[in-house]
């Protein structure tokens, strides 16, 4: 018999790719004398050499590779630390465990069964009671993965050791071996074993698929035991022999609760292994029982899944009757069965029984039909756009736009224009999702849709999708309407990037410098984050320069940082580090018997956003300082706007101006600190920024009392 199924093992899939690397070299097995002094070497490298070479050293090194294996003790398994001078006899202990199964594997390879044979009949030895455990623990593993029926015998015999640690590994050992020796093993060990153990028993024979074994387990599930009733029925239902049948049907007659749940799911396993056996009939007979008396909603879903993936347009029927079910889930279920149903009549009859339905079913039958893609369905969702109850009218219309049929344009639009408020959403929607799915063929006609929905609209989810549109179709025709929308709270930042897509466009095959003056005002005059990102990165394609961009909005883009200060209960928010009167970034603060340089700090962030986690470590439970000086021309009054995350503390000329202690993400001009004193010449502004954990960062702008930002590259 050959070695069909080592290649499961997962033990030993580990060493595959460098084995056969070994193999392909077609190198000689080194001495076994040498082999262990390598394999129990001091130097890394020297035992990865030996055990990746191991394989065809063979059987001869099984037991002395076991007798270095024993010393592999609970403390390294489990990832404690063990004593230094332990620590060579450990790494041994691993290397001799790889080797073992490098050989095992190298055993397995084409046309090596009387090595093989070596090979496992030392691994027998191993698993006899009075051998060290890590050596039994991995010559159980290890036949598994290599063993067939020669070992099997010795196998089995470890089925009635008193341990129960050893019955199991031997169980499932059986289980992985292939072949009928070990299914006759297994049902031998079956009258005699007890508890858990014979639950385990008949669970492996269910693993195991083998239709020798229905018998035996038919007889285990007329047991009294629910526990094991239970195991023997998930084990027929997993062999899918039409002789499990009653009895599985029985055991959900015969349990409540719990075990009756896990029985029905049983019976449903046997149907779906029924369906895929091609025993469509048996398969259905049971979906159908499980939907006439099933109780709760999960097994009549899964039911009525099953009559989906299986029935013929015989099963219509059936679904139609649970459609208007109480439960929320099972109708939604009913949905997903009628969408997946393969008949080839089932388009027909679906349309058929939509035009003869009530209106809360023909809903949803109109959905199924869409969502089957049916041919039959444009023309009944154009029908039911008209239709007499609004609630039809209203999914007609939603799906209408899912559809790639130009000519429902008009219908749409009709419907947007004169329909009562609900009608009109929904049809708008459903005429922007059509405007999107003919974007790629006519661009045209997209953005005159778009333009249209624009107009249209009356919900920020229509405008959203249909700035999205103009902003991607680029057409300076929808400016004006973009324009419109870049005032709107709810949907201005939407705009901002529509506009910005379509200037960038214009730029691009018309005026550039036109283009860059919009962009630049746009840029200039929001606060928004992305909106800015947007904009510089449309500026950056045509060519602009960006640099100090910050600074003509006002922000102040070049700092000097110092920290990490502490921050929390033992550091609270006002206590200070620095002395916002003697400021001096040439000289090191000292703190905590340390001295911490002032640094550098130049952003090129369009917003003046400064990023305190790349210029700071560590960045949790901490403070900053950043210091900045700018010059007044004339003594004046300005405004400073500050966004920090987290909170801050500002001083100007070492007077604290203001405060706010925060827990949030950074947004621009969070804190507006007003009519702050500037006298002319040299101004010096300090900031403390707190951070508990997370993003860390700060931006500062100067602006005039009315809130226009300074230029701050012309001071």
């Amino acid at each position: 018999m050959k070695c069909e199924h080592w290649i499961r093992g997962a033990l030993v899939v580990a060493v595959a790719v460098r084995a056969s690397s070994v193999w392909a070299a077609e190198m000689a097995a080194p001495s076994l004398d040498n082999f262990m002094k390598q394999i129990q070497s001091a130097n890394e490298n020297e035992r990865r050499a030996a055990w990746e070479k191991a394989g065809p050293v063979g059987a001869q090194a099984i037991a002395p590779l076991a007798k270095l294996l024993a010393a592999w003790a609970p403390e390294g398994i489990d990832g404690g630390k063990p004593d230094p001078a332990r620590k060579q006899e450990l790494d041994a202990a691993k290397a001799a465990g790889a080797a073992l199964d490098a050989i095992a594997h190298y055993a397995c390879r084409p046309g090596a069964e009387a090595e093989r044979k070596a090979v496992n009949a030392e691994l027998v030895k191993l698993i006899a009671p009075g051998q060290a455990e890590q050596a039994r623990v991995k010559a159980f593993a290890l036949l598994a993965s290599t063993g067939q029926d020669d070992e099997v015998a010795a196998i089995a015999a470890q089925l009635k050791d008193a341990d129960a640690k050893t019955r199991e590994r031997a169980r499932g050992a059986l289980e992985r071996i292939p072949g009928k020796a070990s299914l006759q093993a297994l049902l031998a060990a079956l009258p005699s074993a007890t508890g858990d153990f014979r639950r385990d028993i008949i669970e492996t024979l269910g693993h195991k698929r083998a239709p020798e074994a229905v018998e035996a387990l038919l007889a285990e599930a007329r047991t009294n035991d629910a526990a094991t009733k239970l195991a023997a029925v998930d084990a027929l239902a997993r062999i899918g022999d039409p002789r499990g049948r009653e009895a599985i049907l029985a055991a959900v007659a015969s349990l409540e609760g719990a075990p009756r749940k896990t029985a029905t799911d049983d019976y449903l396993r046997l149907a779906d292994n029924f369906a895929a056996a091609g025993d469509t009939q048996a398969a259905m007979s049971i979906y159908r029982s499980v939907l006439e008396q099933g109780k709760s909603d999960a097994p009549r879903c899964a039911a009525l899944v099953g009559v989906g993936k299986s029935g013929g347009s015989d099963s219509l029927p059936v679904i139609f009757g649970v459609l208007n079910d109480p439960s929320a889930k099972v109708r939604n279920a009913a949905v997903t069965a009628l969408v997946t149903l393969q008949a080839a009549d089932a388009n027909q009859r679906l349309a058929e029984a939509t035009r003869k339905a009530e209106p809360a079913t023909r809903g949803m039958l109109l959905r199924v039909l869409a969502e089957r893609k049916a041919p039959e369905a444009g023309a009944l969702l154009k029908e039911a756009s008209r239709d007499p109850n609004m609630n039809v009218r209203v999914t007609a219309l939603d799906l209408l736009g899912g559809l790639d049929d130009p000519s429902l344009e008009p219908l749409l639009l009709e419907a947007a224009e004169k329909g009562s408020p609900e009608v009109r959403t929904v049809a708008l929607r459903g005429y922007v999702k059509l405007a999107a799915r003919l974007a790629a063929s006519d661009r045209s006609r997209a953005l005159i849709m778009y333009n249209q929905a624009l107009a249209l609209a009356s919900t920020d989810d229509v405008r959203r999708s249909a700035l999205e549109g103009v902003g991607s179709l680029g057409g300076s025709e929808s400016l004006p309407n973009v324009e419109k929308l870049m005032n709107e709270g709810s949907v201005r930042d939407d705009a901002a990037r529509a506009y910005i897509s379509i200037v960038a466009n214009m730029g691009k095959i018309g005026d550039k410098n036109d283009a860059i003056k919009r962009l630049m005002a746009v840029v200039e005059n929001t606060r928004s984050q992305p909106v800015v990102a947007a904009g510089v990165a449309a500026l950056r394609g045509l060519g602009a320069k960006v640099a100090g961009l910050a600074g003509r909005v006002g922000f102040i883009t070049e700092w000097w940082v110092v920290g990490p200060f502490p921050f929390g209960k033992e550091a609270p928010f006002d206590k200070s580090f620095v002395d916002p009167e003697t400021v001096a970034v040439a000289q090191p603060v000292k703190f905590d018997g340390k001295e911490l340089k002032w640094k550098q700090v130049r952003t090129e962030d369009a917003q003046g956003m400064v990023d305190l986690r790349a210029a700071v470590k560590p960045s949790q439970n901490v403070a900053a300082y950043a210091y900045a000086e700018i010059e007044a021309p004339r003594d004046r009054p300005v405004n400073l706007q500050i966004g920090s995350d987290d909170g801050f503390i500002c001083w100007v000329n070492g007077k604290k101006v203001g405060e706010e202690n925060a827990t949030r993400p950074l947004a621009v001009d969070q804190n507006t600190i007003r009519k702050v004193q500037l006298p002319q010449g040299t101004n010096k502004i300090l900031l403390k920024i707190t951070q508990g954990a997370g993003e860390w960062a700060f931006c500062v702008r100067v602006a005039n009392p009315q809130g226009r930002p300074i230029d701050l590259n012309r001071l």
